[in-house]
């Protein structure tokens, strides 16, 4: 956690501090020993996995906050598929979060969630990462980016959770695995649905040619 740490003071002295916003402890991120649940979509509609996310390590000051934010993802059987953990952060209600990209110590991106929002506003700089992994007995390298993130309108969304007021916010979502000279890209876009002062509440996942594979929807909050 010092390192955490050190990430939220440096965060806290650099970062973007409206002083006229708000505080941080609407956001779900923040709320003490608190479950919350992603229903996963296929492109049909059907119910294909979930998200079970859990706060730890709250931290909290005056207009400020930061967790961790555990979560495992499971398949339509509920046998586990994943597990990852993020870092969040708000300065006056100004949410950042940061999350792992791989299995290497330290290696994540960071995406930012200003307070106050308007439609065509491009959000945060583009995030291009590159590092290798096995992929058998190969090494691959992995090239990894997220570009052209802005907001492109506001909507209501309603789930079993709840009725959201949402900035819907788009981006493209790139990978590019290189095996032994070969190059396999992997390119994605990215609808977002994000409640100011509360956090993420649906993901839609598209391909290259805006053709809908999936979607992330919140379920509860508990």
């Amino acid at each position: 956690m010092m390192r955490a740490y050190f990430i939220f003071v440096v965060y806290i002295i650099f970062g973007n501090t409206c002083l006229s916003a708000q505080g941080c402890s609407d956001f779900y991120y923040f709320r003490k020993d608190t479950e919350v649940v992603f229903l996963h979509y296929d492109a049909k509609g059907n119910v294909s996995g979930k998200d079970i996310g859990n706060t730890r390590n709250i931290n909290k000051g005056e207009n400020m906050a930061l967790s961790e934010y555990p979560t495992i993802t499971y398949n339509a059987d509920s046998k586990t598929k994943a597990e990852f953990s993020q870092q969040v952060f708000c300065i006056n209600n100004n949410l950042k979060i940061n999350f792992p990209v791989s299995d290497i110590p330290g290696f994540t991106i960071s995406l930012s969630y200003p307070s106050e929002m308007k439609i065509g506003q491009e959000i945060g700089k583009d995030v291009r990462k590159s590092f290798k992994m096995r992929v058998g007995d190969k090494e691959t390298d992995i090239l990894f980016s997220i570009t052209n993130r802005k907001v492109i309108g506001q909507e209501t969304v309603k789930t079993s959770a709840g009725e959201f007021k949402s900035e819907k916010i788009q981006y493209n979502l790139n990978f590019e695995y290189n095996i032994a000279g070969i190059s396999i890209p992997l390119q994605k876009k990215i609808w977002e649905w994000f409640s100011p002062g509360y956090g993420i509440v649906k993901t839609e996942f598209y391909t290259k040619d805006g053709i809908l594979e999936k979607a992330s929807v919140l379920s509860s909050v508990n």
